[in-house]
């Protein structure tokens, strides 16, 4: 059963979003979790492809600075120098 372009886009947004397992996602949309896995691999290439020129992962001291900003929102912090991860 070949799913819409659009049902194939919102459930690779649910397996985003929830972290749920091929099996569970496929239930909940009454199809196999082979499908389902097929179809989470076919878009996440499809997005791959449509955005590697818009979305750019951070290298070096930028993506120290970001991950830094994350950890503080977490609630947890970084030392730079030694690169090693405290959790409070």
């Amino acid at each position: 059963m070949a799913l819409s372009p659009t049902l194939s886009l919102l459930l690779r947004l649910r397996y985003l979003a929830t972290g749920a397992s091929h099996l569970l996602i496929g239930d909940s949309l009454q199809i196999s979790r082979n499908a389902a896995e097929r179809d989470v691999s076919a878009v996440s290439s499809l997005i791959i492809r449509a955005f590697r020129h818009v979305i750019v992962f951070p290298l070096g001291d930028m993506a120290h600075e970001i991950i830094e900003g994350f950890r503080k929102i977490a609630g947890t912090y970084i030392i730079k120098q030694q690169f090693t991860i405290y959790f409070k």
